[in-house]
């Protein structure tokens, strides 16, 4: 029987993918479950990766029959007890305290690659502002050298006569 704490059923991978999309799928997806095993040896024919039954048959991927007396092997599939007992509450209580600071946590890093990514957005857009003004004040300035040159040093001085 696999038992496992709750802390751990709430363990998710970096995909997303818990312990039922992970560990459960892979060890358990192909298998079949039947009632007897009578009805197990019926659907032989059927059965690739291997099969259980409820009174302690089992049947191997490679075709290996275990068909133990029922007082052997009993295969049980338990359910939470109904009453929940003083541990398991205060266990259910962390457990989803846990699992609500893990969904705020979850909701801050969200927002916060949103505002980064509009942040980035913004920046870009600003770079690209100062990249055009920047290229007229360069554009400005190459046409300004020219007419600057193209004025004689007569004309200036000149000019500078006339203005004291």
């Amino acid at each position: 029987m696999i038992d496992l704490e709750d802390v751990h059923l709430s363990c998710v991978t970096k995909s997303g993918w818990g312990l039922r999309e992970t560990l459960f799928y892979s060890l358990f997806s192909r298998l079949q479950v039947y009632e007897t095993r009578g009805s197990m040896q019926q659907a032989l024919p059927y059965i690739s990766d291997g099969a259980i039954s409820l009174d302690g048959g089992i049947v191997k991927n490679n075709g290996i029959f275990k068909l133990g007396s029922r007082k052997d092997s009993v295969i049980k599939f338990p359910i939470s007890s109904l009453k929940p007992t003083e541990d398991s509450s205060e266990i259910s209580k962390h457990t989803a305290e846990a699992q609500e600071k893990h969904r705020l946590l979850t909701w801050k890093k969200d927002k916060l690659y949103e505002d980064i990514r509009r942040e980035e957005i913004l920046l870009n857009n600003v770079k690209k502002s100062f990249t055009l003004k920047k290229n007229e004040l360069l554009k400005f300035q190459a046409e300004a050298s020219r007419y600057v040159t193209q004025i004689s040093p007569y004309r200036l001085e000149h000019y500078w006569a006339h203005i004291k």
